[in-house]
């Protein structure tokens, strides 16, 4: 998806809030055409990237949620990564390795 193409190169320019708006339009996009499975990766890449930049309480909210989703969608492994996130972002931590 192009957005989340835009949202990559923001954030590489480091323009976290950029690429903050453009993953999370991009996984709204993703619900709309009822691509759950997506929109919940979409979840996991914001929590990873607010994880980068310390923003503990984004980066806990979006992977709380994406633990749910994919809970749901009967996905254990990508369950367990986001609980990871959450687990580092609960420890004020950021990530030190990369998934």
């Amino acid at each position: 998806m192009v957005i989340s193409g835009m949202g990559r190169a923001l954030a590489v320019q480091g323009d976290y809030r950029g690429a903050l708006r453009k993953y999370k339009e991009a996984r709204a996009i993703r619900l709309e055409l009822g691509e759950r499975f997506i929109a919940a990766e979409s979840l996991l890449t914001i929590a990873e990237l607010a994880l980068e930049h310390h923003d503990f309480t984004e980066a806990a909210r979006s992977a709380r949620e994406a633990a749910q989703d994919f809970r749901q969608l009967g996905a254990p492994q990508s369950e367990a990564k986001a609980t990871a996130i959450l687990s580092l972002c609960q420890q004020g931590r950021p990530a030190t390795v990369r998934f």
